[in-house]
């Protein structure tokens, strides 16, 4: 009897666990940052969920915020499915200054492929 209570505890607890649905959105987004075609390293790129595009850059509220690498690269995931205003700033040694643009993405509810390149080109 003790034995058959364990086994329907056990079961009970990986029927639970398994049920739990994933907080996380399936969508991602590779963010190339650009000056001229020239990739800028090193930039601040901030992701603002849900956001039209008159917010200033960089925004002084925003949900997510990545570091571009030597390619001027940053990835971000685990995104649901809505708007997204990518903001980046950062220095170009094309421009001998700063740079800085924004460009706004829609993730889609998907069930698999959910990624999104994007470049965004700054001035």
């Amino acid at each position: 009897m003790k034995l058959l209570r364990h086994i329907l505890i056990l079961l009970l607890s990986i029927i639970f666990i398994a049920s739990c649905k994933k907080e996380e959105g399936n969508g991602s987004i590779l963010v190339t940052v650009k000056y001229n075609g020239y990739s800028v390293e090193q930039a601040s790129v901030y992701l603002e969920r849900g956001n039209d595009t008159t917010s200033a850059v960089p925004p002084t509220r925003f949900d997510k915020q990545q570091g571009s690498d030597a390619i001027g690269q940053a990835y971000f995931d685990n995104l649901h499915p809505d708007t997204y205003t990518i903001f980046a700033k950062g220095y170009s040694q094309q421009k001998g200054g700063q740079v800085k643009g924004k460009i706004t993405v829609i993730v889609k509810e998907r069930f698999r492929q959910n990624e999104y390149d994007v470049t965004v080109n700054t001035n």
